[in-house]
C-alpha cells in the first residue's frame, strides 16, 4: 500500500503496524484485521485491512468502531473489492484504498483516484440471461469457467457472456473467481447457502400469465405442473405450460381467446424470460420453478413442503 499511496498522492507516506489498539477492541479484531498507523503530509490516520473476506455490513461497523475508539480518521485497506462494494463505500463516505487500483480518502482531499480500473455499468435489475447463467452454473457445478467457456455453454456471444460477468460482479454474487488473468465462475460447495444469499437479487422468470378455456397441449411444463413432476404433489385439474418470449409467435398464443371471469380453466401458459434445459426433459428447472410460483400457490403448506423436497433431491 505504501508504494501505491506515495505514487498516487505524490507525497511521502509512512505506514506502521499498530498492535496497541487491539487491547481496546473486541477480541475478534485480532483475527479479523491488521491495524496500521498511517501518516501522509504530517497528518496521522488509521487503516484496517481485512485478513479474509468480510461482508460490507461488518466492514462498515468495524471501521466505525476503530474510528470512534481511536479518535482518528480510519480508512479501509482492501486487496480486492467488487464495483458494488466500492459504490456503497463511496455513497457512505467511507475512506478506502484498493491496492494498486483506487483511492478514496476524502479527509485528505483525495475524493477519487482511479488507476485503470474497469468501469462497470450499474445494474438495477438482473437480466434473464445472467440469471440463467447463474442457475446453469449451479446445476453444472462450474469450476473456474471463463467468459469464453460460459458463452459456449449458453450458446451466446462472448460479449453477452462478459456482460453477465459484469452484472455478477456489480451485484456482488459470491461466485466470481479467476483463471490466470481471466475472470471465471466457481460455485462454492454449499449451494444451499449460496441460494439463500442470492434470492433477493433474482427475479421471477414469469413475464406474463395466460389462461385458456381448453388444453392447448404444449411441450414444456412449468410452474405448479413442473413442481408436481419433481414431487408427489397432485397437479391442478389443468396443466401449466411454459414458453419463452421467442417461442410465442410459433405457438400462436397471442391469437387465442383467454378465459372469461367464471369460466373453467383448460390450461395456464407462462411466458418465461428464459428456459434451462434441465435433465434432458421439457420441464422447467427446479430453482426457476421455486421462483415462478405465485404467492397464492405458496400459501399452500403442501406446495412449500414439495418445494423443499424438490430442492433437497435435485439441487442441494
Amino acid at each position: 500500500m505504501k508504494e501505491y499511496l506515495e505514487k498516487t498522492l505524490r507525497q511521502r507516506v509512512t505506514i506502521k503496524e499498530n498492535n496497541d489498539l487491539y487491547d481496546k477492541l473486541p477480541l475478534a479484531f485480532k483475527g479479523r484485521y491488521d491495524l496500521f498507523n498511517v501518516e501522509t503530509n504530517g497528518m496521522g490516520w488509521l487503516a484496517i485491512q481485512p485478513k479474509n473476506d468480510i461482508g460490507l455490513i461488518a466492514l462498515r461497523k468495524d471501521r466505525a468502531k476503530v474510528q470512534n475508539i481511536s479518535g482518528l480518521n480510519c480508512a479501509l485497506f482492501l486487496r480486492s473489492a467488487t464495483s458494488y462494494i466500492k459504490e456503497k463505500l463511496i455513497e457512505d463516505g467511507i475512506p478506502f484504498v484498493l491496492k494498486d487500483k483506487q483511492i478514496y480518502l476524502p479527509f485528505i482531499g483525495c475524493l477519487l483516484s482511479n488507476s485503470g480500473e474497469r468501469d462497470i455499468a450499474p445494474v438495477e435489475l438482473i437480466s434473464f440471461l445472467t440469471q440463467k447463467l447463474i442457475l446453469t452454473a449451479i446445476y453444472e457445478k462450474w469450476d473456474k469457467v471463463t467468459v469464453s467457456t460460459a458463452a459456449e455453454k449458453l450458446g451466446v456471444s462472448k460479449t453477452s457472456a462478459s456482460r453477465c460477468f459484469d452484472e455478477i460482479e456489480y451485484l456482488n454474487v459470491n461466485i466470481l473467481d479467476t483463471k490466470g488473468k481471466s475472470r471465471a465462475i466457481t460455485i462454492p460447495p454449499d449451494v444451499k447457502q449460496l441460494w439463500e444469499q442470492i434470492q433477493q437479487i433474482l427475479r421471477k422468470p414469469v413475464i406474463r400469465r395466460y389462461a385458456f378455456p381448453s388444453d392447448i397441449h404444449l411441450e414444456k411444463k412449468a410452474g405448479i405442473t413442473a413442481l408436481c413432476e419433481y414431487s408427489l404433489l397432485s397437479d391442478n385439474d389443468f396443466p401449466t405450460y411454459g414458453v419463452t418470449k421467442k417461442e410465442l409467435a410459433d405457438t400462436g398464443i397471442k391469437k387465442l381467446k383467454q378465459v372469461r371471469r367464471g369460466e373453467e380453466i383448460g390450461c395456464i401458459v407462462l411466458e418465461l424470460g428464459y428456459f434451462i434445459d434441465y435433465g434432458q426433459k421439457p420441464i422447467q428447472d427446479p430453482l426457476s420453478v421455486a421462483l415462478s410460483l405465485t404467492a397464492e400457490e405458496k400459501q399452500d403448506e403442501r406446495v412449500m413442503i414439495s418445494i423443499n423436497e424438490m430442492l433437497e433431491e435435485y439441487v442441494w
